[in-house]
C-alpha cells in the first residue's frame, strides 16, 4: 500500500505526464514550458476578493497544467483534454468564439496583458486540469493563472503601475501608454472572473 505522501503526489505527477503526452501527441515535439495551478477551497470570505475584500483560502492537490511551446507564424493554437474543440486564432484576432467557449479566459488574460502593453507572440498550448468545473475549487482561476504565468514565461515581462516593462536581450523597454496597472495577479484574475 503506497504511503499517504506518495498518494498525495500522484494526482500532479499524472496530470503533468498527461499534459506532455497529449502535447507531444498534438503537435509533434515537447513543450518548452510548463505551467501547474493548483484548485482552492474558499474557508472564509467567498467572493470576497471580488469586491476588494480579502478572502481566506487554501491551496488543494489538484491542479490544472499548462504546456506550450512559442510559434513564429503569428497564430495561437489551443488544445484541451475536456473538450473536443481546437481553437486557432491569430494573434489580432482575440475575440471569444462560441463554437470553442473554454478558450474565453484564455482570450481574456491575453486582451488584458495586451492593454497593458505587454508584447508576446504566437504559442502552441495545451490544457489538462484535474480540477472539476463547476464545483466551487476554481478551476476558472486556476486557468486565468496559469495563463498568465505562461505568457510571463515565454515572453519575459513584469507588470508596473504604468504599464508592462518587457525584457528582451538584457535590456527593458518600458511602455508608458496605460496608466492603468494590475496591483496583483489576484485582481486580473478577478476581474476577468466577473467578465464572465
Amino acid at each position: 500500500m503506497p504511503s499517504p505522501s506518495t498518494s498525495r503526489r500522484a494526482p500532479l505527477r499524472d496530470a503533468v505526464g498527461a499534459t506532455r503526452t497529449l502535447f507531444k501527441r498534438t503537435f509533434g515535439h515537447a513543450p518548452t514550458h510548463l505551467i501547474k495551478a493548483p484548485a482552492r477551497l474558499e474557508l472564509l470570505g467567498s467572493h470576497a476578493e471580488w469586491n476588494d475584500g480579502l478572502a481566506l483560502t487554501v491551496a488543494i492537490d489538484r491542479h490544472l497544467c499548462l504546456a506550450a511551446a512559442p510559434r513564429t507564424d503569428g497564430r495561437i493554437e489551443l488544445v484541451s483534454s475536456a473538450y473536443p474543440q481546437r481553437e486557432r486564432f491569430w494573434l489580432s484576432d482575440l475575440a471569444a468564439n462560441p463554437e470553442a467557449p473554454w478558450t474565453a479566459l484564455v482570450k481574456a488574460v491575453l486582451r488584458e496583458l495586451r492593454i497593458r502593453g505587454v508584447h508576446f507572440g504566437g504559442f502552441s498550448a495545451v490544457v489538462h486540469s484535474e480540477i472539476p468545473p463547476g464545483a466551487g475549487l476554481g478551476s476558472s482561476g486556476a486557468l486565468l493563472a496559469a495563463t498568465a504565468l505562461l505568457i510571463r514565461q515565454l515572453y519575459p515581462h513584469k507588470l508596473t503601475e504604468t504599464g508592462a516593462t518587457v525584457r528582451r536581450l538584457g535590456r527593458e523597454k518600458r511602455s508608458e501608454e496605460h496608466t492603468s496597472e494590475l496591483q496583483s495577479l489576484r485582481h486580473l484574475v478577478c476581474r476577468l472572473l466577473l467578465e464572465k
